[in-house]
């Protein structure tokens, strides 16, 4: 019954590890039950879970070496933003030091601890997305802008001619 019990946390694992664009390892050891549950929620919220998992399961659940794991660890599974989880993460890490990063998978590397961080630094898909766009939007901003004004000091031209072509045919009139 106890092995049949792991046998199928680990098919659980492995298919949130195929299903993850992305994952990190951490020390959970000291972080109050409130702040974990805290944690979960906001890394639900950009398509992330946080879950405790015992390391003899996790282990054998990569099939392949993922380094020594010591300590109590807690996976960090990304499911729809590779980064946007990793973020939440590690801005939670900085603010209550807690909980410590060991280790992680990016595209399809292993990385390290300062590697996740560095992740974290990265703005989220939608920022990235909006710069792209106002990137190329601003030359054809620029461009219609440009023209427009040569629009219209055209017509103020034309205006200002005509106008002064009225006063001149009013002034031979009233001569």
């Amino acid at each position: 019954m106890v092995n049949q019990k792991k046998s199928q946390i680990v098919e659980e694992l492995t298919e949130k590890l195929k299903k993850a664009k992305s994952f990190v390892l951490a020390d959970y050891s000291g972080l109050p039950v409130s702040q974990q549950q805290e944690l979960r929620s906001q890394i639900k919220a950009v398509g992330g879970e946080f879950t405790v998992a015992k390391n003899t399961l996790l282990k054998l659940a990569f099939k392949q070496q993922v380094g020594e794991i010591k300590g109590p660890t807690a996976i960090l599974f990304s499911y729809e933003d590779e980064i946007a989880a990793i973020k939440v993460l590690v801005n939670f890490s900085k603010e209550f030091e807690l909980p410590k990063i060991k280790t992680g998978f990016f595209e399809g590397e292993i990385i390290e601890k300062e590697a996740i961080f560095a992740l974290a630094e990265i703005p989220a898909k939608k920022e990235l997305q909006a710069q792209l766009v106002y990137t190329i939007n601003s030359p054809i901003s620029g461009l219609v802008n440009a023209l427009s004004s040569d629009i219209r000091k055209l017509i103020n031209i034309s205006k200002i001619r005509s106008t002064k072509s009225m006063n001149k045919s009013e002034i031979r009139n009233k001569h």
